[in-house]
Formats: structure tokens, sequence, C-alpha cells
């Protein structure tokens, strides 16, 4: 007997009556499109025109015509009219027909009992032998299988351990790396560093000198590695010694010379200058301490006054400091330090390596070197950076005692102790540093203070300056120009001293040739320094770096003076740094 396998039932349906067959309504393209719709439901309008296109027939031979040519088979008079009537009506939804054909599916047949299980009989004689192979191989294939799974966890971790061993491997190379380098700095140079020669002032160098030095660090030379193991338990037993952790740091600077003039009297030599000790301490996250301690021979010059034994050496204490830091915008410091005038009185303190030539210019020099400006404060400062977005501004307040107004003067001109008088001296700095010119510095400041001298009326003093300087590695220009006014009380009496200077430099390798010509102009009836008068020439010079901490430098000077011979001068220097 012919069977035919009904799709997507999983039964086998004998012909022997052939309307029985006819009746079921089961073929397989009608079956397959049942699964369609459950799996992928089409849209309405889709569905009605396939179902109305399917269920039209011949009349005459019973059987359906498909849209792919295929013939299937339909069913006979004797199936139940109403559900092939309600299932091709053409007023029903897609939804319906599938519904009732679905009943139509499931109702029972009286041809069904007797063949129920002969389909599943004939299922499982087809399916016997490969059941039988399979059941026969499972075992086999199960451990081969197995093994392989094995052999890959087992490669898989082998390799990830290699992986990890590299890396381990890769980490302690880094870790020696880093000590022989953080060796070699420390037993080389000190946390912190001076500034190179032409390196521009850091803002915190300006607020308060506590950092100036620290701008640009020298590089340290290379360390052999028996010297590093030679100071790594030095420099642990210094940190256990020291108890509070503030880590105290010591770093020197020191020059010698020889020079010779054409002024009357004075005599070709060598000489010693400022041994300067440069002391610095973290007490804590927010507080520091710096201090200048300074050693120097000769007799000392105020204001043209000079006084004090020759080739003796001396003790000042030129920088005195105590500085909280708060954040970038407030920064407080005590102490005496150095005023925020202009740039060079905080870019370059008292060391000569630290200046591309052999000295400062005549604006900025010491009080007690013949300096016309109150160079040292003793008070509070306060500075920090003002919002501004790439024009970088800084600003530095302060407030102190005012320099020594006793005429002549004789002694100390920086009030370190007693202040004269009750009045304070002020100051007030503005400078930018724009990120769009790189190395570029300009501001402008204001210090006001009264002085007292004695058997005079007061003096009010005044001080405007401006400076506009451009630093790069390789390259420095330096502006600056500044108002000394002094206006006597209760009189119509006013003085006025400008000065400026301006210097450039350029480095080729080791070398560095410089320019400088300054000007300084005070009135023969200045009321606080007459014996200053004018002074304005040209200085060139070469430096030779013949180490990252010795300098030398050739300079010559030529320097007219109001109704005096202008004074021709060489000079031959080694600055240094340890």
């Amino acid at each position: 007997m012919r069977r035919r396998r009904i799709a997507g039932f999983g039964g086998l349906q004998g012909d022997a009556d052939r309307r029985s067959v006819v009746d079921s309504h089961c073929t397989f393209p009608f079956a397959n499109w049942l699964g369609a719709f459950v799996l992928y439901p089409p849209d309405n309008d889709f569905l009605d025109r396939r179902m109305r296109h399917s269920a039209q027939f011949t009349p005459t031979t019973g059987v359906l015509a498909s849209p792919l040519g295929r013939v299937h088979r339909r069913c006979a008079a004797d199936s139940p009219s109403m559900h092939l009537q309600a299932m091709h009506s053409p007023g029903a939804t897609y939804r319906e027909k599938a519904r009732l054909h679905s009943e139509r599916m499931l109702a029972p047949h009286p041809l069904r009992k007797e063949n129920s299980m002969r389909p599943l009989r004939a299922i499982l004689i087809k399916l016997a032998p490969r059941l039988l192979v399979l059941s026969l191989q499972l075992p086999l294939c199960g451990p081969v299988l197995h093994a392989q799974q094995a052999n890959n966890e087992g490669a898989g971790d082998r390799q990830m351990l290699q992986m990890l061993l590299n890396r381990v491997d890769q980490l302690e190379a880094r870790v020696k790396q880093l000590e022989a380098e953080k060796q070699q700095a420390v037993t080389a140079s000190p946390a912190l560093s001076p500034a190179a020669p032409n390196a521009p002032s850091d803002p915190s160098g300006m607020r308060s000198g506590l950092n100036a030095e620290a701008s640009i660090p020298a590089r340290p030379s290379p360390v052999p590695p028996q010297e590093s193991e030679q100071a790594q338990p030095e420099n642990a037993m210094a940190e256990r010694m020291d108890l509070s952790k503030t880590l105290l740091r010591i770093r020197g600077f020191g020059d010698v010379s020889l020079a010779g003039d054409t002024r009357k009297g004075d005599k070709t030599s060598f000489s010693l200058g400022q041994l300067d000790l440069f002391v610095t301490s973290d007490i804590s996250e927010k507080f520091k301490f710096l201090s200048e301690i300074v050693f120097e021979a000769g007799p000392d010059n105020f204001y043209g006054n000079i006084s004090g034994p020759e080739n003796t050496f001396g003790v000042d204490i030129e920088r005195y400091l105590l500085q909280y830091s708060y954040n970038d915008y407030l920064n407080i410091s005590a102490g005496r330090g150095h005023t925020a005038i202009g740039y060079y009185n905080t870019a370059y303190h008292h060391s000569t390596w630290l200046q591309t030539t052999t000295g400062r210019p005549f604006l900025f020099a010491f009080e007690d070197d013949g300096g016309i400006l109150p160079i040292h404060i003793v008070g509070v400062t306060a500075s920090g950076l003002i919002p501004s977005g790439s024009l970088g501004l800084h600003y530095v307040a302060e407030v102190g005692n005012g320099r020594e107004s006793r005429n002549p003067l004789v002694d100390e001109p920086v009030q370190n102790e007693i202040s004269d008088q009750n009045h304070k001296a002020f100051n007030l700095a503005l400078f930018a540093k724009p990120e769009a010119i790189r190395g570029l510095q300009a501001g402008f400041s204001i210090y006001r203070d009264q002085l007292v001298p004695a058997n005079l009326p007061k003096i009010g003093e005044t001080i405007l300056a401006a400076h506009a300087v451009l630093i790069r590695p390789a390259y420095e220009w330096l502006n600056e120009a500044l108002l000394d006014r002094h206006a006597v009380f209760g009189t119509s009496l006013v003085s006025n001293t400008p000065g400026f200077y301006t210097q450039v430099s350029r480095q080729f390798d080791a070398f560095r040739p410089y320019f400088r010509y300054q000007y300084l102009n005070a009135a023969s009836k200045e009321p606080v320094f007459p014996d200053v008068g004018l002074q304005y020439g040209p200085s060139v010079g070469l430096r030779f770096d013949a180490s990252e901490s010795v300098a030398l430098k050739f300079q010559y000077d030529r320097t007219s003076l109001r109704n005096q011979p202008a004074v021709n001068g060489l000079t031959l220097q080694a600055g240094f740094t340890f």
C-alpha cells in the first residue's frame, strides 16, 4: 500500500479511502504555509490573497491548483461542509481561516483510530539501524572529546602562565630602572635644584622666592653603581635622623673673580664672591621654609657711603621665609624676602651662577652694594594665580617694613627687627604669562612707602616698574624700566630717578655670548641717594658652561658717569653650584 508522509504532523496516512485522505486537507504546501504563518506572521492583505488564491479549485476534478503549479488534494463531499464554507468564505479574515483549519486538522477521524499506531512502528523500524550505530559510537567518541578538551585547557593554562611570568619580569626590570634613576637624582642633586641661568622665573618665585631656584632643575650627572650603593645607606641614615620628616635640604653657590678697571684708586685683584647656602625644608604638605645664608667679604656700600672693614667675612641672612600654600590662587609667606619690583629681583637671587652675566644691573644692585631700590622687604606677602584662562595672570601683594630712612645711611637699610615708623610699605605687582607666546612674561608693579629721615621732612616714595621678557632655552631678551619718585612733604620738591636696561643672549652649544645696555640717572639734588648720579653704558661678555655646575664668564664693561671720566673694566669669573 502506498503511503504519504503528512508534513507538520509526524504521521503516515494510508490512501485506501481516497475521500478520507482528501478529507484530511493536510497537504505538504498547506502545512508549510501554516508553519510559516506561526513563525513569521505576514500582513493581512498578503495572507488574505494567499488563502483566496489557494482556495480556488476546479469543480470537475475536485483538486486544487497551486500558484507554484502543484496539484493538491482537496476535501470531498463527505467533509464537514460547515468548516469548509466558513474557511473559504470571502468575508473571513486570515485569523479565522487559520483557527478553523487548525480545528479541522485536530478533529478525530474514523480511519485514524485503526491506523494511529502504524506510522509510529514504521518510523521506529526505519530509525532502528541508525540508533544502534549511534549508540555504539558514543562510548568511543567520549574519551577522545574529553582528551581533546583537556589538552586545549592545558595549553591555555600554560600560555597564560607564561604571559604572567613575562609580565613579572618586565615589572621587575622597570622597578630596578626607576630605583637607579631616583638614586642618581638624589646623589647628584637635591630635590630642590636651582634655576638655569637663562631660565624664566617661576611664578612661585615671584610670590615668595621659595621655588624660584626650582623652576628648571639642574641635570644630574651619571653616578657609578658603586657610588650609588654607598650613597643609599647615607641617605637612609639622614632620613632616620630627621625624626620630624621635614627633609632639610641645603644647596650651595659661590664664585671667584679676577677684576680690574680704570677707575682712579681701584686695583686689579682676585676676590671671593658671595658664598650662598640655600636652605629649604618641607615642614608639612602646606608649609615650607626657605632661607639664604650668605657669607661675603669686604665693606658695605650704602648709597655711596662705604663702611666696614675690608677683607673680613660677614654673615647676612638675605632671605628668611615661611610659606603657606593653600592652593594655586592663594599663597602666603611671612619673613624677609625679595620685593616683587620688576622681574630681575625675583628671578635671580644671591648667586652669580644663576645669572648670565657676572653681576646684576645698576637698577637691581643690592642695598649694601650701592643699589637704590628696596630689594628686600620684611613683612607678609600674598600671591597666586588670577583666573584668566590662557592669559596666565598672576598677582603679588606685599606689606612690610620700609627701608631705613636715616640720612646719611651708615647701617643696614633693611629693617629686620625694628621699624623707624608705624607706617608700612606696600607693593602690588601684576604680570601675565600668555600661553600663545612661549616664554613671554610682561607686567608692572607699584611700590609705595614713606621715609622719615632725621632732621628733614617726611618723604613720600613711589616706585613704578614695568617689564617685558622673552626667555627660551637657547635665547633670552630682558627689558625693564622704572621710575623712582621722591616727594618732600610740605614743599614743592619732587625728584624723579628713571632707569632701564635691556639684555640679550644666545646659546651656541656650551657658549652663550650676551650684551647688556643700562641707564640710571639720579638727580644731584636727590634727597635720598644724592651720590648715585648718572651711570650708563654697555656690557659685552661670553659665558662658557664648563660643566653642568660650573660656568666661566668673561665680561667687558664701559660705564659713563656725570662730570667724571668713563670707566672701563674687565672681569673673569668662575661661578659654581654644589
